[in-house]
């Protein structure tokens, strides 16, 4: 409970050198098949993120029958950071499955994320994958990655941003088709968002 109260409030303060500034234009909105439709989340999350970027748009493609969502926030306070699955249930969604999967981006390099089945209440059900990257690794687990963070800084290493990926899709056409349709575009799109990851500076 120390650690996790030393972590916070050091990585809050950390958080206040600035605003990562990017127009995450290493992310194409056309790749493959998917053609991608730039969106904005509700106000009231942009003034909650402040030091931030977010990146919200719709993927579809004439070779899937639902569009993917790609979500990603940005920055380099990880305190405003969450669990999405908490942030889902309170929005009201139901959790019915979780799980990890295993992606593989361009060059055949394996990452792991976090598989998620919600249940909206109105028989309608949506999947999600996210992931967190932090330094050049991917995690699935919040508390990992802030801990991982602290140590870092403790020991000299520069305040870099973190970002949380999340996808998601409709899943009438079954859960593992859903869960497998973010798989395979979370890979597809995984070398672009580090490309901007690695690439994106602060103002």
């Amino acid at each position: 409970m120390i650690l996790a109260f030393v972590c916070s409030k050091s990585l809050k303060s950390a958080g206040r050198e600035g605003r990562v500034h990017t127009d995450f234009d290493r992310i194409p909105k056309v790749f493959g098949s998917w053609d991608g439709v730039e969106l904005r989340f509700e106000e009231k999350t942009y003034e909650a993120l402040p030091t931030c970027s977010l990146l919200l748009r719709d993927y579809v493609s004439d070779k899937h029958p639902s569009m993917v969502e790609l979500a990603v926030v940005y920055g380099t306070d990880l305190g405003d950071f969450h669990q999405p699955e908490y942030c889902l249930e309170g929005q009201g969604l139901k959790r019915v499955k979780q799980g990890a999967v295993q992606m593989h981006d361009s060059s055949g390099k394996v990452f792991t994320g976090t598989s998620l089945i919600m249940d909206d209440g109105r028989g309608g059900r949506q999947a999600f994958v996210y992931w967190f990257y932090n330094h050049g690794n991917t995690g699935t687990y919040l508390g990992s990655v802030k801990v991982g963070e602290l140590f870092y800084r403790m020991f000299g290493g520069k305040t870099e941003p973190s970002a949380m990926v999340r996808l998601s899709t409709d899943a009438r056409d079954g859960d593992e088709k859903a869960i497998e349709r973010l798989k395979v575009f979370g890979g597809m799109l995984f070398s672009y968002l580090e490309s901007e990851f690695r690439s994106s500076g602060r103002q």
